[in-house]
């Protein structure tokens, strides 16, 4: 090894410290440019020494950050030798940043050094190159009894990932006796405050280890070690043992938990001190859960009696706080009507010559799904009033609980149609007239609600999410929450109601200004096609929405048509012959788009379509329709935008497309082949495209009587014969004009033949 008393001065002038910091606050710093930094100066084991004992925080940073990995690369004496000393310090370190860090990798390391040299756990004396017995015991335990609760809750994470992963005799010999005991008997500590920190420690290592260590442990060591704090003089020890019992109690047999740990927590639960009394409280369900039925009647029952009167506020809190998770344990059983009568009398109208209670109120609200799932729907007339009351409330936080919780109460109702119709749907439609947040709430499960509406009154609401945009909101979540929803509206709704109904709600997300929204939208139309492919009325008025948008004049619109055309491939559920008939034609004209981005999710999608049809050799598609993608590949692959361009340089390599000739960037070349390019680079529109695309339209809007296109549409071609021309884009007869006015200023509406035949323009217009 290297001498490792080199000058740290040297140190930090090979070391670029401002650059490890960038790295640790910016993660586009590389590790294998940081990494450069050190080779070939330093081996794994110098740097580990250097860095570790280095004045600046940011060294000591890093190597805590990079400890993992570089100690597999250490020569086994070595890492045993000169690393493990090393851990201490970087756990010792002044610095907390330091010791956070160091700890939250602290398992990876461990668990190296334990995997690779195990400790004997025979007694035997040590051989070479292996792990001493608890040589990190006292590492994990300091740690642990850290003030910083970052540090501390890492230790915790650290043994429960070495008592996951290691054998069952070095759990034992390394986590149970070597942290836990010692934890308990104050091993280190010299005042009695230290004593009681690590009292309170070990019982909440203790409570996370419950369920990884093994029988014995429990049985041995855990149950005995609770036996022997439940007297301790201290309260904040005592308070630390329910978690435990209530942690223990699950894996253990009934016999022992209601014949050793239940007593305990009797004990506990009559504490003079309230601290211990509210942690009591607040386990009690789980103590309930784990034991019989007759020891819940006869030993939990009088313990919450007592809780829910209890002269401390806080444990009567708690108590009620559990009531409803209580109420459930005894779901297919008779619910002790001490509950019922105790949840009942939590209820405002309960208490109206009483101080109101505004977070009681809270509590029942929280607690209603699940009480109402136990008790069962035939309670629900003796609930009702209460609950609609609790709807209205004048506390946001009640209002809120209930909003998130409706759907599921609906679930619960869902045979009672009447119930639902006439109590819930009104108050849905109250929730969606409330503040953003609680109509947030309700809208996160509104499909998962109007299914159990019954269907007439289920079609009636669905209005309700259409006059959103009605509201003066500014919230753009809503509106995605909205979109969200449509997908599964879609399911539950018959196929005329999704085309009439929801593809409108649709087409307002797709319309919406935020970016976030209309994406989301995009994943519904599938599904409104599929809902409707096998009756050609309502597809005919899906085409003809989804062409609208291709035909639009609006970039944003013909990228939403773009956007729709992937998601119908990406579902395999469209022919591929009917996408050629009614899609393809508006979407070969996009592939040649003044806007670059359009033009780009034309590339990608062109991309998929090149897949479907060869790669996967599954799918027969006409003549037409190949020669159509053929003609996408070559305009595509020489575009103007590299990027455009590189898209499609793998679908080059296919040999349907080798005789495609692909431009040089300096534009040299001879043109690629192509359907709208001649020998002499002039775009001249191709009519037969455009009257397919045009005459496309209209098929559509002809195949029933009641659908047809609101506006008249207009294909415009904007050609010319000059090299600088735009590429070939789809305006609308207004645009048109704006666009020749804006060229030439003294040009008139009269002029405008005269304009075409002398300057080589010739504008194509299409009328449907």
């Amino acid at each position: 090894m290297a001498d490792l008393g080199l000058s740290y001065e040297v140190l930090d002038q090979q070391f670029d410290s401002e650059m490890l910091m960038e790295h640790l606050e910016n993660p586009e710093v590389s590790d294998d440019e940081l990494n450069d930094e050190f080779e070939p100066k330093y081996s794994p084991l110098e740097k580990v020494f250097l860095y570790s004992k280095s004045d600046l925080t940011a060294h000591r940073i890093w190597i805590a950050q990079e400890l993992p990995d570089l100690v597999r690369e250490i020569e086994a004496q070595e890492a045993i030798e000169y690393v493990i000393p090393l851990l201490y310090e970087l756990g010792s370190d002044d610095e907390d940043k330091v010791r956070e860090i160091f700890a939250e990798n602290l398992d990876q390391v461990l668990l190296y050094f334990y995997q690779t040299f195990p400790p004997s756990t025979t007694g035997e004396s040590c051989e070479v190159n292996q792990l001493t017995p608890n040589s990190f015991s006292l590492l994990l335990r300091t740690l642990i009894l850290e003030w910083n609760t970052i540090i501390a809750s890492a230790a915790q994470k650290c043994i429960v990932s070495l008592a996951k992963n290691l054998p069952k005799d070095l759990v034992d010999q390394e986590i149970v006796h070597g942290i836990i005991i010692q934890l308990g008997n104050g091993e280190g500590c010299l005042r009695v405050e230290e004593k009681d920190q690590g009292k309170a420690a070990m019982l909440k290592t203790m409570a996370i280890l419950a369920e990884v260590v093994d029988a014995s442990s429990i049985t041995d060591i855990f149950i005995p070690t609770l036996s022997q704090v439940v007297a301790d003089p201290t309260f904040g020890v005592r308070k630390e043992i329910p978690a435990v019992i209530s942690a223990v109690i699950k894996v253990v047999s009934k016999d022992v938990a209601v014949e050793t740990l239940l007593p305990l927590y009797e004990r506990l639960a009559g504490d003079d001190i309230w601290q211990v009394r509210k942690s009591c409280a607040l386990v009690l369900p789980e103590i309930c859960a784990s034991v019989p039925t007759a020891a819940q009647l006869e030993k939990c029952l009088p313990i919450f009696d007592a809780m829910a009167t209890d002269v401390s506020r806080w444990v009567q809190t708690c108590a009620e706080d559990g009531l409803g998770r209580l109420i459930a344990i005894f779901d297919g059983q008779e619910v002790p009507e001490v509950l019922i009568d105790k949840y009942m009398s939590m209820f405002p109208s309960s208490n109206k010559n009483s101080i109101r209670d505004p977070d009681r109120t809270l509590r029942c609200a929280y607690n209603f799904p699940a009480v109402l799932m136990t008790l069962g729907s035939k309670k629900w007339p003796d609930l009702a009033e209460d609950y609609i009351a609790l709807c209205r409330d004048t506390q946001l936080s009640v209002r809120r609980t209930l909003a998130y919780s409706l759907h599921e109460v609906a679930k619960l109702l869902k045979d009672n149609s009447d119930a639902c119709d006439r109590q819930l749907a009104p108050l849905f439609g109250f929730f969606m007239m409330d503040t953003d947040e609680i109509r947030i709430g309700v809208l996160q499960n509104a499909s998962a609600f109007l299914e159990c509406l019954s269907p007439s009154t289920r079609e009636m609401y669905l209005s309700v999410l259409e006059d959103i945009w009605e509201a003066e909101s500014r919230n753009w979540r809503i509106r995605e929450h909205v979109a969200q929803q449509l997908p599964a509206l879609c399911n539950i709704y018959p196929d005329s109601i999704v085309v009439n109904s929801i593809l409108p709600i649709a087409v307002k997300c797709l319309n919406d200004p935020v970016s976030r929204v209309r994406e989301t939208a995009v994943s519904s139309v599938p599904i409104i096609y599929t809902k409707s492919k096998d009756e050609l009325g309502l597809s005919s008025k899906v085409f003809e929405t989804i062409l609208k948008f291709g035909l639009a004049s609006s970039f944003r619109d013909r990228m939403i048509f773009v956007q729709i055309c992937q998601a119908l491939l990406e579902i395999h559920d469209i022919d591929l012959s009917r996408f050629g008939e009614v899609l393809m034609p508006v979407f070969y004209q996009l592939s040649n788009d003044k806007v670059a981005n359009v033009r780009l999710l034309v590339a990608h999608t062109t991309k998929l379509l090149i897949t479907l049809i060869y790669d996967n050799d599954k799918l027969r598609c006409s003549e037409k329709f190949l020669e159509q993608v053929e003609g996408l590949v070559a305009r595509l692959s020489n575009d103007s935008d590299p990027e455009i361009r590189s898209l499609l340089s793998e679908s080059l390599l296919n040999p349907h497309f080798s005789h495609i000739v692909v431009k040089e960037s300096n534009g040299d070349s001879e043109k690629a082949e192509s359907p709208i390019v001649t020998q002499n680079g002039t775009h001249e529109a191709n009519p037969d495209l455009k009257s397919e695309a045009e005459d496309q339209v209209k098929d559509v809007a002809k195949q029933t009587e009641n659908i047809r296109i609101s506006e008249p549409v207009k294909i415009t071609r904007v050609v010319s014969a000059s090299n600088n021309s735009k590429p070939l884009d789809l305006i609308d007869s207004d645009q048109q004009a704006t666009h020749l006015q804006n060229e030439h200023p003294n040009l008139n509406s009269t002029s405008h033949s005269t304009l075409v035949s002398s300057n080589g323009i010739s504008p194509v217009d299409l009328e449907n």
